[in-house]
Parts: C-alpha cells; structure tokens; sequence
C-alpha cells in the first residue's frame, strides 16, 4: 500500500486570514471521500500538533517570523520538509510591515504604544529569507 504524503500547517505571526481560507479549501478537499486517502495533515496548531521528531513531505507556512524563535522555528521546520510552501502575502513577501521604511515604523511605535515599550518584534521580512522554499501561493491559489 503507498503511504500517504505527510502534511505540516505552520503559522508565524499572522491575522488568521490565510488559516480561514485554508480551512475553506480543505473541507472542500476532504468532502470528496477520495482525497482522505491521498494525504496526511499531521501538524496543524487549529486541529492537533505534531510530535517532536516528526517529518513533513510538505509544510505550509504562513505569516511572517518576526522574533528569534520564530526564526529558529523555520529552520526546524526546513530541516524536517522535504518541500516548503508559503502561504500568503506576509509569508511570501513579508506583509505590511515589510513595506514600511524602519524610520515611519519607529514613530509609528512612539505613537501607539509610547517612549517607554520595547518591541519583541524584529524587521518584518518574507520567510524565503530565512530558509529556502518551494513555492509561494496568494490566497487565491495563484503562483508569484
């Protein structure tokens, strides 16, 4: 018997958008009885998580990695996938924050949250980055 194709759903930080549609797209796949059999999500943070030395044929990110752990969580996950697909326009290209320049975002900072806070939070930046990737999709299934 072939063995199923092990998928891996990941997220960094994000607004859930891309996860709702994910969502969408699969109750759609799994509502034809076939594709139950043609793979395995075994990671996904909204429905269960994965063991620790698992490995993934394929992990889908979304997001974007904006702390040191998040970082360092990548690199995990590149080492235990085969292929790497991101998910989105954070995880693809960085999201709003990647395009607004360091200096608007400082004063952006001082004017919400005040001279004292101390972002965790470092540059916004694509996950493409940080580890080598496969392919990128929008929500709308296109290809960059």
């Amino acid at each position: 018997m072939r063995q199923r194709p092990k998928i891996a759903i990941f997220d960094m930080t994000d607004c859930e958008g891309c996860e709702v549609v994910m969502i969408s797209w699969l109750r759609k796949l799994l509502a034809k009885k076939t594709l139950k059999k043609d793979f395995e999500i075994v990671n996904w943070r909204l429905t269960q998580e994965a063991e620790k030395n698992s490995s993934f044929d394929v992990a889908i990110i979304e997001g974007t990695p904006v702390s040191k752990e998040e970082q360092e969580t990548l690199k995990l996950i590149r080492e235990r996938s085969k292929y790497v697909v991101v998910l989105g326009a954070c995880a693809a290209l960085g999201g709003i924050n990647a395009i607004i320049e360091e200096k608007k975002r400082k004063k952006i900072k001082r004017e919400v949250y005040g001279l004292r806070y101390k972002p965790r939070a470092i540059e916004a930046k694509p996950i493409s980055h940080y580890i080598k990737i496969h392919s990128r999709l929008s929500g709308s299934g296109r290809k960059y």
